[in-house]
């Protein structure tokens, strides 16, 4: 990294999960990012109030829509419970994890929640941008960057 580059150009938010109390009837999930933008992703998950406990884990699949979807090895946390209240939770991935040999281009945060509800907060980040700078790939919900 150059010691003139900021943070913002060789990181982006791709997608995020807005900060709410979710039930188990509606879990988050983020959109189904292409992996073959960036060099490096992190999921940053922000962990308030849970009641009850969950999962949150990367999936990958073959399609936008998440055709096809099944785990990507490694890239589950253990259980999340309510002693992890007011906790974070990072998972790191490079498209060479991914079973690319197989068509799956695309990957997604899934989170299961049990008991009653989860407040939660997240976003995927692209790290290290193959082709100019990261923040010509942020999602929408990013309102604006300091220089």
């Amino acid at each position: 990294m150059h010691v003139n580059t900021k943070a913002s150009e060789f990181i982006a938010v791709l997608s995020s999960i807005a900060p709410a109390s979710y039930l188990v009837a509606g879990p988050p999930a983020t959109v189904w990012i292409k992996a073959d933008q960036f060099h490096e992703y992190l999921v940053a998950l922000g962990l308030g109030a849970i009641t009850g406990g969950g999962t949150a884990k990367l999936q990958q699949a073959n399609t936008s829509g998440g055709g096809g979807a099944k785990d990507i090895p490694g890239k589950a946390a253990s259980t999340i419970a309510g002693a992890d209240a007011n906790k974070q939770l990072m998972i790191n991935l490079r498209p060479e994890e991914m079973d690319s040999d197989s068509g799956f281009a695309w990957f997604g945060l899934v989170m299961t929640i049990t008991g009653t509800s989860a407040f939660v907060s997240g976003s995927i980040l692209g790290i290290n941008p193959k082709l100019g700078p990261a923040n010509t790939y942020n999602n929408a919900a990013v309102k604006e960057i300091i220089y």
